[in-house]
């Protein structure tokens, strides 16, 4: 997982980012099972994380391959998104 400051400028406050990359097994119908590669970011956007004011803290996944797709960011509708850098 890569974590960094998320304070460059561009959004309303200061933040922390992390993202991973992976891959998965999907199956579909009509192809079989493909191998798919995605990417999560999460953005934790001080405390609390769910609630308004200096958050919500926000997630987005993007997809790649042969069915693309992305997400976000989407707001936190519950919980708490807390980055901890080592």
């Amino acid at each position: 997982m890569d974590a960094r400051d998320g304070d460059d400028g561009a959004g309303p406050h200061p933040d922390a980012v992390a993202g991973f990359t992976s891959s998965a097994v999907v199956e579909r119908n009509s192809a079989g099972t493909v191998n798919e590669s995605f990417f999560v970011e999460v953005d934790d956007c001080s405390e609390p994380g769910s609630s308004p004011g200096t958050g919500p803290d926000t997630f987005s996944i993007t997809a790649t391959g042969t069915a693309p797709y992305a997400s976000g960011p989407q707001p936190l509708i519950g919980g708490n998104i807390q980055i901890h850098k080592s």
